[in-house]
């Protein structure tokens, strides 16, 4: 510190006591300011442990050392830098001053360390750029393989390419031909064709049958579309559908009619059933479809189930007037124990009568005499007679009362044979008819209404029933029981 009446450092001048006082004040602010820095710096380098901040090298990095000169530089100065580390911790701990000289000095490994990271950079890009340059060279070898294996593959395969051309030449001939017709002319001559080939052969065929069942005046008009044909039946004009003016009956016809046109155009020999077919018919459309149905079976086989006994002898004659013996007919007159019919070939279409009548209901007779039959078997051979004795009042009434006039089988009226009727049948026929209507609920294959479903008959009902078969069929008809 300046004392009085020394010569001021910056001017010169002699310092008076005013003069030294304002410049230790502020020398003492400077120095306060100082300390309070150093302190400062010193509390901040403190909090930092320089210890840490030393680099250690493990066993693989040591190997990495040895055979790399680089890396050996690059551990030269971590080592000296740990030694500067522990030189500057001790003084920072002992808050002593450094002296220079004992300071390492690295500047000039870190220029060697320098220069070889430049030539370790000019070597990568070398070798980055013969990377690349070896990518272009195999990119090339691989467009060439490719380019050979297609060109084998085309040689191994050159006649099939010649074939593929050779089609393909075809079809453009083909569509360039094509080209050339008109859709519209097209379509012209495919619907003459199909009015030629088609159309005008159908509506013959159908016509025909139409004929055979006696169906008049029905139009059928056949309209392609699509791949599919649509067909519209009309009376006089296409305004007047059948199904508007014409009877069930004549309808069933003109489907008949339609089936057999379509198994002659389709030429269609598969087996063909039909299931009562005649329902709704009259008695001449009937034996129409009998005739129709046994022509159809000349080509193929046919089956047919019926309940209608006229239906069945319109069928039997065709068969006996063509002498046919390949047919076969089969009914179901029998029953078993479970009610279920038994089916038996028919050997005649002849129908059963009086005298057959009579040696059924005598053999069930015998059955139900016999002090054996009981129970669930008595029950059974009483229900078949009974099943014999409906019928057999069906023909006494066809036989004893109107002599065969009239037939279940055939449609028309003797009526040469009107002066044979017996008048005096008409007292019996209350007694035949409550015979009828019990045998219809006791028979085999019958269902009684709930008010008579627990009656059945015994064997004293049958004897009494079988006497009174036997006094009416001697009296009013020629057999004698």
């Amino acid at each position: 510190m300046p004392i009085e009446l020394d010569f001021c450092i910056f001017c010169g001048q002699i310092l008076d006591g005013k003069h030294v006082e304002i410049i230790e004040n502020n020398f003492n602010h400077v120095n306060s300011t100082i300390i309070q820095e150093k302190e400062k710096i010193q509390r901040d380098i403190l909090k930092n442990d320089l210890k840490e901040l030393k680099l250690t090298f493990g066993d693989d990095d040591k190997e990495i050392i040895e055979k790399e000169a680089l890396a050996n530089k690059i551990h030269s100065i971590v080592s000296l830098i740990n030694n500067n580390i522990s030189i500057f911790s001790q003084a920072i701990n002992k808050a002593e001053i450094i002296d220079y000289s004992i300071q390492f000095d690295f500047s000039s490994l870190t220029e060697e360390i320098t220069e070889e990271i430049v030539t370790l950079n000019e070597r990568l890009n070398n070798l980055n750029q013969s990377n690349i340059s070896t990518n272009k060279i195999v990119e090339q070898l691989e467009s060439k393989r490719k380019q050979l294996v297609r060109n084998s593959f085309i040689n191994n395969n050159i006649e099939l390419f010649k074939e593929w051309f050779e089609i393909n030449d075809k079809i453009n001939q083909l569509t360039n031909m094509k080209k050339g017709f008109s859709t519209n002319t097209i379509t012209k001559k495919a619907k003459e064709a199909f009015k030629d080939l088609v159309e005008e052969n159908y509506v013959t065929i159908f016509k025909k049958y139409c004929k055979e069942l006696k169906v008049r005046d029905v139009e059928v008009k056949l309209k392609p579309q699509k791949g599919k044909t649509f067909r519209s039946k009309y009376v006089a004009e296409e305004k007047f559908k059948i199904t508007d003016i014409m009877s069930e009956g004549e309808q069933k016809a003109i489907a008949m009619a339609e089936f057999a046109t379509d198994l002659k155009m389709r030429k269609n020999y598969n087996t063909v059933i039909f299931d009562d077919p005649v329902t709704s018919l009259d008695y001449k459309r009937t034996e129409n479809f009998a005739k129709l149905i046994y022509n159809l079976s000349k080509d193929r086989q046919v089956i047919v189930y019926t309940h209608n006994i006229l239906f069945y002898y319109f069928l039997y004659n065709q068969c006996e007037s063509d002498k046919n013996t390949e047919n076969k007919f089969y009914k179901v007159d029998s029953y078993d124990q479970n009610n279920k019919g038994l089916v038996s070939e028919s050997f005649s279409g002849r129908l059963d009568s009086i005298g057959d009548l009579k040696k059924k209901i005598n053999g069930y007779k015998q059955k139900i005499e016999n002090k054996n039959c009981i129970g669930d078997e008595l029950e059974y051979n009483i229900s078949l007679a009974y099943t014999e004795i409906r019928t057999w009042c069906e023909l006494i009434v066809e036989e004893g009362f109107f002599k065969s006039i009239i037939r279940r089988y055939e449609p028309n009226i003797r009526f040469t044979k009107l002066s044979d009727i017996d008048g005096s049948f008409i007292y019996e026929l209350e007694t035949v008819t409550d015979l009828f209507n019990r045998s219809c609920r006791w028979m085999i294959g019958h269902s009684q209404p709930i008010e008579t479903l627990h009656s059945k008959p015994n064997r004293e009902d049958f004897f009494e029933d079988f006497d009174y078969i036997k006094s009416i069929t001697n009296k009013f008809t020629s057999v004698k029981w």
